[in-house]
């Protein structure tokens, strides 16, 4: 997909600009919600790292749910430097990693200095233990709340998604944390109505299947991206522009002219590459799958698909 992208993303307008889709990637790959929510997890489950942090502030529905706008990125980054902020969300955070309680350049000790930044004069002494740091205008003001609300949501949510907990459990932890920290709009309202139909789907298999065991977040964050990619991938196969799309059985549609891809010799047909232990290569029956001929049969429907040109 990004190398498609590359060579047709022509915005429209302009000369060469030529309509696509890229099919057959399911809500997982083509959700910006689900990416935002990964990072966010990601973060979480992390050490707050400056940059991890300010790449999730970076993210569109992320900073859309913050009120962050196109700027804040490169302002925050100014911050980050002039108040040292390296890592941890506070010294108590720093104890999981096993090191000693200190607030040195952690998030809260850096937005203090920045607050305190804004709010007393550049000579100022230091004050409650904080020296404040920063030069800042009038409309900064503002943007630093913002950030500091992001940060400290980000904090809070920690405790959300520590330790194991059941499928019902992990439900409702990561519809929460979908809520806080991804945006809802009119634009992303059916990504986000998919991730919380898949967190519903794996609550009730847990529950049919009678399974009241604890699980990490490394597992239910599997099972979630599992669950969204299993959508039904034939979806947008005729949209009226060029599209890309895997070469699969009964997609023999009649289109004007098809192209095709990656035939090599050698590479299509596929050769069948079966492990020594697979008991169905080793005595073969009259019925049994077979990939060249599967893929011959493919190249036959794309034939008899293309109505002008192939």
């Amino acid at each position: 997909a990004p190398y498609v992208a590359a060579v047709f993303g022509v915005p429209p307008g302009r000369p060469g600009h030529v309509p696509f889709r890229v099919a057959d990637r399911g809500a997982r790959a083509e959700s910006a919600v689900f990416g935002a929510l990964e990072a966010v997890l990601d973060v979480l489950e992390g050490r707050f790292a400056a940059s991890a942090v300010l790449d999730v502030l970076a993210l569109a529905p992320v900073s859309e749910r913050f009120g962050l706008g196109p700027d804040a990125p490169d302002a925050l980054r100014r911050w980050i430097d002039a108040a040292a902020i390296r890592w941890a969300a506070d010294g108590n955070h720093r104890t999981a990693f096993g090191l000693p309680d200190d607030p040195a350049n952690t998030w809260r000790e850096g937005l203090d200095r920045l607050l305190l930044g804004w709010a007393m004069p550049d000579d100022a002494p230091p004050w409650a233990g904080a020296l404040p740091r920063g030069a800042f205008g009038a409309a900064d003001a503002e943007l630093l709340g913002r950030v500091a609300e992001a940060v400290g949501v980000l904090d809070g949510l920690r405790a959300a998604v520590d330790g194991p907990r059941t499928m019902a459990g992990w439900a409702d932890a990561l519809a929460a944390v979908l809520a806080a920290t991804v945006a809802e709009t009119w634009r992303t309202a059916e990504e986000h109505a998919a991730v919380r139909a898949a967190l519903d789907d794996l609550r009730r298999y847990a529950e049919d299947g009678g399974y009241p065991g604890t699980l990490p977040l490394g597992v239910a964050r599997g099972l979630l991206a599992a669950r969204l990619g299993d959508d039904d991938p034939a979806h947008g196969i005729r949209t009226g522009a060029m599209t890309f799309c895997a070469l699969l059985p009964l997609r023999g549609i009649p289109h004007r002219i098809v192209a095709l891809l990656g035939m090599s010799d050698g590479a299509f047909p596929r050769a069948a590459r079966t492990p020594g232990f697979d008991l169905v290569a080793r005595r073969p029956r009259v019925g049994d799958r077979i990939q060249r001929r599967a893929d011959r049969q493919l190249f036959l429907e794309a034939l008899m698909a293309a109505r002008e040109r192939l």
